[in-house]
């Protein structure tokens, strides 16, 4: 290096050190507080493009007064309010689409207004909650026929939904003249009407106050097929077997087009549902995961799989909603489908089907939705986006059983570019998708991790029965014990390559976490709780309850994370279908009550932390909420481990 280089490289060394403190001292200003006492927590550069704002949004903590803020920074060093940017960002979104999905909007731009196009609508109809409290309920004491009874007034609930839905649609079908375009089954469930029409009354329907959302209607399966040997010492869902735990009691629906191409003998099927269609690849080898007796071309043996013990329902119905409808009205408690609605033409929106499924899994009977997180194309957004379910990756194992030397497939998706903070949104965690030798045949990609995570999921519930009616406990519970990040080259980050989300699901921490619930804030070593959190539990910002995660080692590692619901109706008149209402972060705190880990995501509904503790006793885990509105109400999920090895 010569002289020259070595003082421009000093030069610029100081003219960052000089803008760093001149954009801190701009934060310090702006948000009222020494800066001294001023801990910045996130920072993130943010550009909303329909209302053309860019700015740079900061959480950030008084750490004097223990309080915290919410504040935006413009190019010249004004303050911005971060409630007022969003909300003029959704009014003009509104302006700009009416209640119409984004990409659809930009699919019709140039195309013939007569042309018809397959859409769902969701019309904006009350919607009361399920008249009760899942939080009195402990499914291990419930018997069939109060499972039935309580599944019979949601759906009644849900038909009364249906009917004001239909009806307000052959009004606005009146309106526009559309009622001969409709397609001859005139689809409704719930609040959603499935539609064909031209795209002339699509614009006109977009400004109808009536509709809170149009989104284009189709699905695209993945197909994708790697190789070899069984996976199963991977997750250490065997030292979950050896334990007793194998899911029975559990109903698992796997929701795929087509039909077996197998005997159904060979597999642990407790329903089905025959559509006529083609038989799939997809919909027999996903049975196979979850459990089968396939062998050498016949059927044989023990049953074997991730979950051998757990009842499969085969929903298999051509339409998406008609599968989805068909599970939920036998009251799985899981759900897995490695298909996706979306492609390079509807952009990065959310697509209608997770509109559809978010809005559902709030619903009796509350099951655990996992979707593949697969890249579709170069320019796709990512699979596996939906605000109250989790999207899976795929782990590529050697099939050697060692989960430290296993890495992630380039066919994961990572981040979800409809996150204006660019926030890690999916996948939230990754099992091995590939490698798996069954059915005389091998399965394999994100479509293949997918019902592995989601038989994973009903161990636990038969490890305790109760966690079958909380998805936001499961959610959490996986995110929190994933202990092994190493699958891609790089730990959790909100902003890295983290094509693994959380990490590698390990079952075994997941069935110990799952066997313990702490209500109260006795510390313990790992452990979960759920329960219901609405405005009126936040006082000055704080989630009034909290939880104590103890160690005795600072050789160990913690990790802790909350799982809650999106809001899926239209909010404020606006067409956002499914809508996070709250934010929220995860805080912990050290014995001696200092902050030591933080995630401080915008837009997900769940957050996690992993962090090595400096001393051994007891940490406090804190949820603070950001512009939490006077409605909000959410089911809530929060979990924690302590471990002493990364794999």
């Amino acid at each position: 290096m010569t002289e020259y280089q070595g003082e421009e490289r000093f030069a610029d060394a100081e003219a960052l050190d000089r803008e760093v403190e001149a954009r801190f001292k701009a934060v310090s200003d702006a948000a009222g507080v020494a800066p001294e006492r001023l801990t910045i927590l996130d920072e993130s550069r943010v550009t909303l493009p329909a209302s053309g704002v860019e700015a740079t949004t900061y959480k950030v903590l008084d750490a004097e007064s223990g309080e915290s803020h919410r504040i935006a920074i413009d190019a010249d060093g004004r303050r911005l309010d971060v409630d007022d940017l969003y909300e003029r960002e959704r009014t003009a979104v509104r302006e700009r689409y009416g209640s119409m999905q984004r990409a659809l909007h930009d699919l019709l731009a140039d195309r013939d207004d007569d042309e018809e196009v397959p859409v769902l609508l969701l019309y904006a109809v009350d919607d009361e909650p399920i008249d009760h409290d899942k939080r009195e309920l402990e499914a291990a004491d419930m018997d069939e026929k109060r499972w039935d009874d309580m599944s019979e007034r949601a759906r009644a609930r849900e038909r009364d939904v249906a009917e004001r839905a239909a009806a307000m649609h052959e009004e606005v079908a009146g309106r526009y003249d559309t009622r001969r375009k409709r397609p001859e089954e005139g689809r409704v469930s719930g609040p959603f009407v499935r539609a064909q029409l031209p795209i002339r009354a699509l614009r006109e329907l977009s400004r109808d106050d009536r509709i809170a959302f149009i989104g284009l209607d189709r699905e695209k399966e993945i197909l994708d097929y790697p190789t070899i040997p069984e996976s199963l010492p991977t997750t250490r869902a065997e030292d979950v077997h050896s334990s007793g735990y194998r899911g029975a009691g559990v109903r698992i629906a796997v929701l795929e087009s087509g039909g077996l191409w197998r005997p159904a003998a060979c597999f642990n099927i407790g329903a089905t549902q025959v559509s006529g269609s083609a038989a799939s690849d997809h919909m027999t080898k996903s049975i196979g995961i979850i459990g089968n007796r396939y062998a050498d071309g016949g059927c044989r043996g023990s049953w074997q799989g991730y979950a051998p013990d757990a009842t499969v329902l085969v929903a298999n119905a051509s339409d998406y909603k008609d599968r989805y409808d068909w599970a939920r009205e036998r009251n799985v408690n899981v759900v897995t489908m490695s298909w996706h609605s979306g492609s390079e033409e509807t952009g990065s929106d959310l697509s209608s089907r997770d509109v559809y499924f978010d809005y559902w899994v709030k619903r009796w009977p509350y099951p655990s939705v996992f979707t593949s997180a697969g890249n579709e194309a170069p320019d796709a957004y990512a699979s596996g986006k939906g605000y109250n379910f989790m999207g899976v990756g795929n782990v590529l194992n050697d099939g050697d059983g060692d989960r430290c030397n296993d890495d992630i497939s380039s066919s994961s998706s990572y981040k979800n570019p409809t996150s204006p903070h660019s926030d890690h949104e999916v996948p939230a965690v990754a099992t091995p998708g590939s490698r798996h030798a069954l059915l005389g045949d091998s399965f394999g990609g994100t479509s293949c991790a997918t019902p592995v995570c989601a038989s994973i999921a009903a161990l636990l519930m038969s490890r305790n029965a109760s966690l079958r009616i909380w998805p936001e406990a499961i959610r959490a519970i996986l995110l929190a014990t994933a202990n092994y990040q190493q699958a891609d080259g790089a730990d959790y980050s909100r902003f890295a390559d983290g094509k693994d989300g959380a990490g590698l699901v390990n079952a075994y921490y997941a069935m110990l976490t799952a066997g313990r619930r702490e209500s109260g804030t006795t510390p313990q070593f790992r452990a979960h709780d759920y329960g219901l959190m609405t405005a009126g539990d936040f006082r000055g910002g704080m989630f009034e309850k909290q939880w104590r995660v103890q160690t005795y080692s600072s050789r160990s590692r913690i990790r802790v994370a909350l799982a809650w619901n999106s809001r899926v109706i239209a909010f404020l008149g606006f067409p956002l279908a499914s809508f996070l209402d709250a934010d929220l972060d995860l805080w912990v705190y050290d014995p001696d009550g200092n902050l030591v880990a933080a995630s401080t995501s915008w837009d997900n509904s769940w957050e996690f932390v992993e962090f090595t503790p400096r001393k051994t006793g007891a940490y406090t885990i804190r949820v603070r909420g950001y512009s939490v509105p006077d409605s909000f109400s959410s089911w809530y999920g929060v979990a924690w481990t302590t471990h002493y090895d990364l794999c």
